[in-house]
């Protein structure tokens, strides 16, 4: 059944994609995850708003991505730095793109590579003024597709069956999820139909076919897409999943079929992830390491803390509740794909690519002291967010990096020697950002002047000697006239000596 044009929806929708999609933020402020949907029936996507909320005297915050494997053709980095304020990622072979708060998007690594031959290719710097107020990114082989908030939809790549050509029932408005296969492109209408284009529909560069009449027996109340080769899935509301099109293979259609209780997945070529409303994960594909880590690994069975997976082409990435990260896949890592960084806390998304591998996090959020006044010596503590993700404190240039405790909620540091008056708190996070958060020494405590160190503390030594002497004479005479004379001498002589030393600790 081919789409019906005329259909203008105009409703302004601000809940989240199921497929665990983020919440935007302010500058000043983190990105929100989605709490992984434990009921059913499973809400239907919409699109979210750009809204920017204001965070007064706060400092950091908003999110970057850690990018590791290989982010460009023949190059190894582990990790690197991308852009800030990021609320969503997608990966293709050996690079990324992921969006701004604002709407833009950003490219991390390498560019989907153009076939050539002749073939209609568009450039990701061709877009222009066409990148704006982007909220979800599909990518394919060699072409992607971007849906923005006012649910129209564009891409870049090759175009060689036409499936980057916009299709004009596509301008209704009411798109709410993409999806991008080998050579087609799928998306969901707000009503839950699903419509595709490309090489996968009955004739080559064809207008978009409903699916379902032709496929499927139903795929209605769908609220969530996926693409690979030329296969495509769809999650029913009630937490089924379908494949159509050409089948993964036998394994996978056994494993497919019989899922249920799914309220996300993703998908690579013929595998894939499913993960259930417990938080639990189920794999399938032709390849060994997706079935055998996914289902019976000692690494994800029975975890219940999965609320959001990446699948790559030889490898994968899990994201758990408490916003760590678990990789998977062939053993084969000569990029380092699957090694992910010690260092990353607070993640909210996860892309794995062939050889690369993105996760984004929150970066730290301070709130500035108001009415603490540290003075050397003194116990100061920063409140916030996402704290546990700082690695360095320091005090204005001072190189010597201050011993500190964190929680996800507070920062701990005793306050080094100051000058009275302003002083510079800089904090590092795990990505390398740097933060600067204002102190005030207290004037009546605080000295510019350098304590002593135990080496160089003066010694003040007293001594006190005091001598006494005393003579005493007495003299008695007696005669025969009745006279008595006598004599007595007593000498007594009495010396005292102090000696006292002060100590001082400093």
């Amino acid at each position: 059944m081919r789409f019906r044009g005329g259909i203008l929806v105009g409703v302004v929708m601000v809940l989240l994609l199921v497929s665990i999609q983020l919440v935007p933020v302010a500058h000043s402020g983190p990105a929100v995850r989605m709490a992984r949907p434990q009921t059913f029936p499973l809400p239907h996507p919409q699109r979210r708003v750009m809204a920017r909320v204001s965070s007064s005297g706060a400092y950091g915050g908003g999110s970057r991505a850690m990018v590791w494997g290989r982010s460009c053709p023949g190059c190894v980095q582990w990790p690197t730095i991308a852009n800030a304020d990021l609320i969503a990622v997608e990966a293709w072979r050996n690079g990324a793109v992921a969006v701004t708060e604002a709407g833009k998007m950003v490219p991390l690594g390498g560019a989907i590579p153009a076939i050539g031959m002749g073939r209609p290719y568009i450039s990701f710097d061709s877009l222009g003024v066409r990148n704006n107020d982007v909220v979800k990114v599909a990518a394919g082989w060699n072409h992607a597709l971007f849906l923005r908030g006012d649910g129209s939809i564009d891409g870049w790549g090759d175009n060689n069956y036409q499936q980057i050509s916009i299709p004009d029932e596509s301008l209704c408005g009411c798109i709410v999820d993409i999806a991008a296969g080998s050579s087609f492109s799928l998306f969901l209408r707000d009503d839950g139909t699903v419509f595709s284009w490309g090489s996968i529909t009955l004739a080559d560069g064809a207008a978009p076919v409903e699916v379902g009449p032709l496929d499927i027996a139903s795929a209605s109340n769908v609220v969530k897409i996926g693409a690979t080769n030329d296969t495509m899935y769809i999650l029913r509301n009630d937490g089924t999943l379908s494949w159509f099109g050409r089948a993964p293979d036998a394994a996978s259609n056994v494993t497919i079929n019989a899922l249920t209780d799914v309220v996300d997945f993703d998908t690579w070529g013929n595998h894939g992830i499913a993960i259930k409303s417990n938080g639990d994960i189920v794999g399938w594909g032709i390849s060994p390491y997706f079935t055998e880590n996914a289902q019976t690994g000692n690494l994800f069975a029975n975890t219940h803390t999965a609320v959001a997976a990446s699948v790559g082409y030889s490898f994968g990435l899990v994201l758990r509740d408490d916003g760590t990260v678990l990789s998977y896949g062939f053993p084969e890592n000569s990029y380092k794909q699957k090694n992910v960084p010690a260092t990353l806390k607070n993640a909210f998304a996860v892309a794995a690519g062939d050889s690369i591998a993105v996760a984004l996090n929150n970066e730290p959020l301070f709130v500035a002291p108001s009415q603490v006044l540290p003075t050397s010596g003194a116990q100061v503590t920063i409140n916030g967010e996402y704290l546990d993700g700082v690695v360095k404190v320091l005090v204005d240039s001072n190189p010597t990096a201050l011993t500190f405790s964190a929680t996800k909620t507070t920062l701990t540091f005793v306050a080094p020697r100051h000058a009275a008056g302003k002083a510079q708190l800089v904090v590092y996070s795990a990505t390398g950002a740097r933060y600067i958060i204002p102190l005030m020494y207290s004037a009546s405590v605080a000295s510019s002047t350098p304590r002593p160190s135990n080496t160089n503390i003066p010694t003040n030594t007293r001594t006190s000697t005091n001598t006494r002497t005393a003579t005493i004479t007495r003299t008695s005479t007696r005669t025969s006239t009745g006279t008595k004379t006598s004599t007595s001498t007593r000498t007594a002589t009495s010396t005292r000596t102090a000696t006292k030393t002060p100590t001082r600790t400093p």
